[in-house]
């Protein structure tokens, strides 16, 4: 593993900082979701970071724009929220869930380690793994 490298469970997260730009990278180990890949590529969506696919030596990466954000939980391995950051958390993901639902996104998509949910002037936002969730052959037979 390279340098900024962590192994999470079934994928690899690093940053890396391109031009004035700060990105955080998973590289899952299993298949995406090409449908939900395609969403999160093509639109942005309200609460959730930026999000690019990138092919790099035949691996698939997906590139989260965290330019100008912090993680919630940043070094200590207990996050120490206050009762006001824990309301504007848990209003966070409720809306979020009733907007993914709009592209169509499953809920299982969306990271709720505090490593990998960002702030930003008071708005937090979420990441989402497209290696989570339905087929959209799955959500259209439903």
């Amino acid at each position: 593993m390279g340098e900024g490298e962590v192994s999470k469970g079934r994928m690899t997260i690093q940053y890396k900082k391109e031009f004035e730009k700060r990105y955080l990278i998973l590289t899952a180990d299993e298949e995406e979701n090409e449908f939900a890949a395609k969403m999160l590529s093509e639109n942005n969506i309200p609460g959730l970071l930026v999000f690019q696919k990138r092919t790099f030596n035949g691996d698939v990466q997906y590139y989260y724009d965290v330019s100008g954000k912090h993680p919630l939980q940043e070094t200590s391995d207990v996050p120490i929220l206050s009762g006001t950051q824990i309301r504007k958390l848990l209003q966070s993901l409720y809306g979020l869930v009733g907007t993914i639902a709009k592209y169509f996104l499953e809920v299982s998509g969306i990271v709720l380690d505090m490593r990998y949910i960002y702030e930003e002037e008071g708005r937090i936002y979420f990441c989402y793994d497209p290696a989570c969730g339905k087929t959209e052959e799955e959500i259209f037979d439903s």
